[in-house]
């Protein structure tokens, strides 16, 4: 199984954001959310006080016209009398219609409306006592208005409230015009800086630069961004120099070093051999860190710079971990079934495995070290004493695993640390992008 992975330069693959409204949007939908419901609160409102008003003034003409009505009883007349279609008099509590004897209790005084949704069709009333002297003593009388003859009907205060609702909607049409030219004006720039974003590479640091109608706010947010942006190019500039530097400059003492030791090699003496093997090794090491280093800082272009990821590749890997591993006790499992290529340094591929076997190497005394290998990712697991312990005298988890990170992101790889919490111990996952 040999995956895709012909293209040398990666590419950083920006993942998909998910999908939220842009300031216009946000603008406007609160703007048509907030003027529907204040229509519909107002048409509400207008419905509600044209009943109060319809029931007031209804009372209201009641009450100014009843007692004068009511002289009819105060001169000994008996019985109900109609005064108009609209009006009818009482002078006993028994003639009211039954439904407003349902409503009122005989002692009742004063002035009041009733509404009766369940009679066909439905009915209202306005009801108005005042007690009187008759010739044959004080006593209640009742005034009953008919207010649903004037008052408006169903139909016709439908259409009302329609009409209503319909001309605020026209309103807001004609407002929403300029609402939505306003809330793009105030979000077209904000869309500019991002796209803007968007646009530039990793390494790129372009001022960013909005040419259209801006605001005090917005020129505060790009002139602090593109601090920031310069800021960042001027630590990665500075960062990328001091590595360069610091490499190129010890390999001049490694130089040095080398050639002493091809000077003392001529002399048999096992003893002096034995060290200068040591001295050789650690030599090897430095030269391969400070190679790191300089791949790091560099620009990846080269179409050669693909791994081939081989049984040759893990058995180099075995070998140069297998001392360290024989000191501590500690047996290598290596699983790997496919090989494959990777666009990637071999050596920076290779410092990254590395260092993080070595990490769980040392952290693991008569232990045992699996390394999973796949396609897609790299796996270690180890049964040593986990991320929240160390070894004795080994300070654990340094420059070793900065540099997975730092390979991992020049790559856009993932890198995760976690407890093996199964057999103890952690487990270390590279996953490749």
């Amino acid at each position: 199984m040999k995956p895709n992975h012909s293209h040398a330069k990666q590419q950083h693959i920006k993942q998909p954001l998910p999908h939220y409204p842009h300031i216009g949007q946000r603008i406007n939908r609160i703007y048509y959310f907030g003027t529907l419901a204040l229509l519909a609160f107002y048409t509400l409102a207008f419905s509600t006080l044209i009943l109060l008003t319809e029931n007031f003034h209804s009372e209201r003409r009641l009450s100014l016209v009843a007692p004068y009505h009511f002289a009819h009883y105060e001169q000994g007349n008996q019985g109900s009398k109609v005064i108009s279609p609209l009006i009818t008099i009482y002078d006993d509590f028994n003639d009211l219609p039954i439904i407003l004897q349902d409503e009122l209790s005989e002692g009742f005084e004063g002035v009041n409306s009733f509404q009766f949704d369940e009679e066909i069709p439905i009915s209202e009333y306005a009801v108005y006592a005042g007690k009187i002297r008759s010739p044959s003593g004080s006593k209640i009388v009742y005034a009953v208005e008919n207010t649903d003859a004037v008052e408006w009907n169903d139909v016709t205060f439908f259409f009302v409230e329609a009409a209503i609702f319909l001309s605020g909607f026209a309103a807001l049409l004609i407002v929403s015009v300029f609402i939505v030219r306003a809330a793009k004006s105030i979000s077209s720039p904000f869309i500019a800086v991002a796209e803007q974003l968007e646009r530039q590479s990793d390494d790129e640091f372009k001022p960013i630069i909005v040419e259209e109608v801006t605001s005090q706010e917005l020129e505060k947010t790009l002139s602090a961004l593109n601090n920031y942006r310069q800021r960042i190019h001027d630590l990665m500039a500075r960062e990328k120099s001091f590595t360069r530097y610091v490499s190129h400059e010890l390999r001049t003492p490694m130089t040095v070093v080398k050639g002493a030791i091809s000077i003392l090699r001529k002399d048999q003496n096992e003893r002096v051999l034995k060290q200068t093997s040591r001295i050789d090794s650690a030599v090897e090491q430095m030269e391969q860190l400070i190679q790191t280093f300089l791949l790091l800082v560099r620009k990846e272009t080269s179409k050669d710079s693909v791994t081939h990821f081989d049984q040759v590749f893990v058995d180099k890997l075995v070998e140069d971990i297998a001392a360290k591993a024989e000191a501590n006790g500690t047996q290598v499992v290596v699983i790997f079934n496919n090989p494959f290529e990777l666009a990637a340094e071999p050596l920076l591929l290779y410092s990254a495995i590395h260092n993080i076997l070595t990490n769980a190497i040392n952290s693991t005394v008569n232990g045992e070290v699996v390394l999973r290998i796949t396609p897609q990712q790299v796996v270690v697991i180890d049964n040593g004493v986990g991320l929240n312990e160390k070894v004795r005298g080994y300070e654990g988890f340094g420059i070793g695993l900065l540099l997975v990170k730092d390979i991992c992101q020049k790559y856009h790889w993932s890198f995760e640390l976690s407890e093996n919490y199964r057999d103890r111990g952690c487990i270390a996952q590279l996953t490749f992008s």
